[in-house]
């Protein structure tokens, strides 16, 4: 994923919805920077909804995802990609903290595994004002993995040098 966003200048950093924003030497920003570019990027309609349904079976560890995207706006970009990810939190484990090593650290939103390809499958179907598009996925969860602390993220987004996330939605594994 560093490959794909870009370095760092140092950590902690973020990327917001995978944009490079004015003032910036790339995608990512620095902690005072996150507030601002988060609301600032809530500002705007989306051009797309997407709604998540999950099926998990406790039995098989299958977790079957229909994602649904609602398109509001005319999207003309000739690349454009849907990617879907399973994260989990409330993982117990290391940290390099301000104060020196945290083993006993609760982390969030951790990346597990991206169920589509990484940087997204192809939208080719039109995506003019009233279309709705639907993707039917499934992914074996990992044993070790506790659904009761994971969640679906689906991501449209823009392909090839311009990766910008039009829309992004998250849901339970498990409600």
């Amino acid at each position: 994923m560093l490959s794909y966003l870009g370095s760092p200048l140092g950590f902690p950093t973020a990327v917001v919805n995978r944009k490079q924003f004015d003032g910036e030497e790339n995608r990512h920003v620095g902690l005072s920077s996150w507030a601002g570019f988060v609301a600032e990027e809530l500002l705007t309609p989306p051009q797309v909804r997407i709604d998540l349904n999950t099926n998990f079976s406790d039995a098989t560890g299958e977790l079957d995802i229909e994602a649904d995207l609602y398109i509001d706006e005319l999207i003309t970009a000739e690349d454009v990609r849907l990617t879907v990810l399973v994260t989990e939190n409330n993982i117990v484990g290391p940290q390099t903290t301000p104060q020196g090593q945290n083993n006993d650290y609760v982390h969030k939103h951790v990346f597990r595994k991206a169920v589509t390809a990484f940087d997204g499958d192809p939208i080719n179907e039109s995506l003019t004002s009233g279309a709705v598009i639907n993707r039917n996925l499934s992914i074996q969860l990992e044993e070790h993995w506790v659904p009761e602390n994971c969640h679906v993220v689906a991501l449209v987004h823009y392909g090839g040098a311009n990766i910008e996330v039009i829309q992004a939605h998250e849901v339970d594994v498990v409600e």
